[in-house]
């Protein structure tokens, strides 16, 4: 019998490299001098926490063979290598990647020729089509003639702008065998994170789909308001107000209760990002008639 090889370079994006050695084929039906073989020489890494990596296992599938598995690769500190030989030669023979991490699953497609090196890239982008191709596989379809109309048909029922992880392939395969269009998006969910006081941490739900996010320091800065009156009347505070518009300086009331309950009606001018600007408008509040007497101050908050 004879031997020929051929590549498969896979590429998931945390940057390890996986090559996976020896493992024996066996065909779904008898062996026969006419078989020809190739080798899949792997590559492989993916958007995870490259600590919680630490296996991962290779099935190559096709139609007229029975799935090639290595298991228990061992994945250290995101790096590695493996390679399957024997591989049966023919079209549409799908490569399977799945880390001991729950849902970190991709696949690719590849043609397996003798004498050729052929190199595959399995990446999140290559898994819908491969994962659909995979499931009529084993609901028993032929996929080893597919080509062009029919990688472009199923490309048609892919939804766009979701995450792999997030899409029913199975349901695409049965829809593509009866010629119908549903809904292949699965359920899913979003967390919403509030971190105060810190910068530079990146959070992400231990969930293939999510993204990382760095957490940024919030910045606080501090503003700076005059406080032209304090006063018991809504009216009188309103009046205040009103006359403050119209030297054309815009003011607004807050409430206040004080230990005792009492309600009174803040006139504040401002805010102001510098308490310079806000001692200069207080000098000029002071030459306001109505206010010549009052005791305006310059108060402070900071805000996020």
């Amino acid at each position: 019998m004879q031997k020929h090889f051929m590549k498969v370079a896979a590429v998931l994006s945390l940057s390890f490299l996986v090559f996976f050695f020896g493992c024996s084929n066996v065909l779904s039906n008898s062996e026969n001098d006419s078989v020809e073989y190739g080798s899949i020489c792997i590559s492989s890494s993916r958007a995870l926490d490259v600590s919680a990596l630490t296996s991962a296992n290779v099935t190559v599938s096709g139609w007229g063979m029975n799935d090639i598995t290595k298991t228990s690769v061992a994945i250290q500190d995101g790096a590695g290598s493996f390679q399957i030989d024997n591989i049966p030669a023919g079209k549409n023979r799908i490569v399977t990647v799945k880390s001991n991490v729950d849902g970190a699953l991709i696949r690719a497609i590849v043609d397996v020729s003798p004498n050729v090196e052929n190199p595959v890239s399995v990446t999140w982008q290559t898994t819908p089509l491969a994962s659909v191709y995979y499931n009529l596989l084993k609901s028993s379809n032929d996929i080893s003639g597919f080509g062009e109309a029919e990688n472009t048909k199923i490309a048609s029922m892919i939804p766009e702008g979701v995450h792999p992880s997030l899409i029913d392939y199975a349901k695409i395969a049965s829809d593509y065998k009866a010629g119908t269009i549903s809904n292949y998006i699965l359920d899913f969910g979003t967390v919403s994170v509030t971190a105060k006081d810190v910068n530079g941490y990146r959070i992400q739900v231990t969930d293939v789909s999510s993204e990382k996010k760095t957490v940024s320091e919030t910045k606080k800065s501090t503003q700076y308001w005059i406080q032209v009156a304090s006063l018991t009347s809504r009216k009188n505070a309103d009046s205040a107000r009103a006359v403050l518009g119209e030297n054309k300086i815009t003011a607004d009331v807050f409430t206040y209760k004080d230990t005792s309950d009492k309600l009174y009606y803040r006139v504040r001018v401002g805010p102001y990002t510098t308490k310079s600007e806000a001692e200069y408008w207080r000098g000029e509040i002071a030459k306001i008639d109505s206010f010549a007497s009052s005791q305006s101050y310059v108060t402070s908050t900071v805000v996020e």
